[in-house]
């Protein structure tokens, strides 16, 4: 299993969109670059649960170029029966 979290301070400096348009929409834009998402690109989108602040619930779009500047990724290891399982074995 691999999680994603947001490299220290980055999260803050993100613009959160309230709406979700189609990759290519003229309203696509990267939380962190705010260049346009193009139709040819496939944006990460990372969503914010309904809440008083965002009642319709909200996301975050990023380039996948964007997202390795922002975000990391770890692998987490599993335990299975008291043995290690590597991966995402399901």
């Amino acid at each position: 299993m691999t999680t994603m979290q947001f490299k220290p301070g980055m999260q803050e400096q993100l613009i959160v969109f309230t709406d979700s348009p189609d990759a290519g929409d003229p309203g696509c834009f990267c939380s962190y670059c705010v260049e346009m998402i193009e139709e040819d690109d496939t944006p990460l989108r990372l969503f914010i649960p309904r809440s008083a602040q965002h009642p319709g619930g909200a996301e975050y779009r990023l380039h996948f170029s964007c997202a390795s500047q922002v975000c990391e990724w770890k692998s987490a290891a599993r335990f299975t029966e008291g043995r290690k399982v590597e991966g995402n074995n399901g």
